[in-house]
């Protein structure tokens, strides 16, 4: 059984990098063979050990992020963007930190004299970036806070999405992919940073599934005086949308404090548009650091 699987995944792998879509491609190939493989053989795919550029992980191959990292096809051009910021001793924020593939990296970038401050409040996602830190000995760098970031202070739902998905949970409910929640604690960003004592942030990431807003929003104190660097976020405007919001509303939280966006230049239009935005302070907008 650990034959078909090794084979499985070697040749996703192979697939992934040899067409020009590959990486879509060896995507639907890992699911067919994910799902024969757990049909007819009861196999577990769960725990796959594996080291992707230098990094040490345990991953759930049902899982759709946690399977491209495998692939070795998960937002490599995306952190091409951000690995020239980081220096030795930064500190970066992590919102919405999944199982660690930024935390990882930005671990190694900010070196044993920096830190990482990773929000997962989902327990499945929580255990496994917690092993994954340890794994690459990154836990006296790495700070873990199962709890979520909002514009409030309190206990909100977490709905939580299938163990296919598992980043694709959000504060916000959408019907169509919603299996459950779960009572999470929120805080805002500026408070948590008051408490853990930073002062100034590298890098900024925030990935939550439409709830972006409402980060910004709870780190406005920061933001406002640029005591933040550099934002990084996913924009899914189909998410955005649904909450009643958009790009705009991401950026009159950075826009009115002199942030500018590189990344992208121009904006996709398309209404289910997926792509993440790098914006920087003022100063900070020539990419070099």
């Amino acid at each position: 059984m650990k034959r078909f699987r090794d084979a499985a995944t070697t040749a996703a792998v192979r697939i992934a990098h040899r067409f020009p879509h590959g990486p879509a491609l060896a995507d639907r190939a890992m699911n067919a063979a994910l799902d024969l493989f757990e049909r007819f053989y009861r196999g577990d795919f769960s725990n796959v050990r594996v080291t992707r550029d230098g990094i040490h992980y345990a991953l759930d191959l049902r899982e759709d992020v946690q399977r491209k990292i495998y692939l070795d096809c998960y937002e490599k051009l995306d952190w091409g963007h951000l690995a020239p910021l980081l220096r030795l001793g930064d500190t970066v924020i992590d919102v919405g930190a999944q199982i660690g593939f930024y935390t990882l990296r930005c671990a190694r970038a900010v070196g044993p004299s920096g830190r990482v401050i990773a929000f997962e409040p989902d327990p499945r996602n929580a255990g496994r970036l917690r092993a994954n830190v340890v794994a690459n000995a990154f836990d006296g760098r790495v700070t873990i806070l199962e709890e979520a970031l909002s514009n409030a202070a309190g206990s909100r739902a977490l709905n939580i999405a299938s163990e296919r998905h598992t980043g694709w949970n959000s504060l916000e409910r959408y019907d169509d992919i919603a299996v459950g929640a779960l009572p999470v604690r929120c805080e805002r960003l500026s408070e948590v940073a008051r408490r853990e004592g930073v002062e100034r942030v590298r890098l900024l990431k925030i990935d939550v599934e439409g709830h972006e807003p409402a980060v910004l929003e709870g780190a406005e104190a920061l933001l406002a005086g640029n005591r933040i660097d550099y934002v990084y976020l996913e924009v899914n405007q189909l998410r955005l949308h649904q909450t009643g919001s958009g790009l705009e509303s991401i950026e009159r939280f950075l826009v009115p404090h002199g942030y500018r966006r590189t990344t992208p230049l121009s904006v996709p239009t398309a209404p289910d548009a997926l792509f993440n935005a790098l914006y920087a302070a003022p100063q900070r907008d020539d990419l070099a650091g």
